[in-house]
């Protein structure tokens, strides 16, 4: 896989911009697409002609016919600053869902 294709088009270049596709992998979880909270690219990629369905579903609240509603693997990224703007800190975390908890798989305190 080429870097342009994994991160998209070098920047500044208005004539061929494209995304990349690496925002939309993961090495973790169990390779269900979990319709409720997957990307609408990802919806369209993976169910043709549907997403506008899915994420019409997902407003109403109702559960979609296919794929897993439930997520056992979730990515949370946090910024803290303070109010003059001088230190920010971004913390990026992967966890499982347990039972009653949720267990650290990757933590990052200086991501970008």
């Amino acid at each position: 896989m080429s870097p342009e294709f994994f991160f998209g088009s070098p920047q500044g270049d208005e004539q061929e911009e494209y995304e990349g596709v690496g925002k939309y992998l993961t090495v973790y979880g169990s390779g269900v697409i979990n319709t409720q909270t997957a990307p609408r690219k990802v919806l369209e990629i993976m169910y043709p002609g549907q997403a506008d369905s899915f994420i019409e579903q997902r407003k109403l609240g109702a559960p979609t016919a296919v794929g897993k509603a439930g997520s056992q693997i979730f990515n949370i990224v946090s910024t803290g600053y303070i109010a003059d703007g001088t230190v920010r800190r971004t913390v990026k975390a992967i966890v499982r869902k347990k039972i009653n908890k949720l267990e650290n798989v990757y933590w990052n305190d200086n991501t970008v």
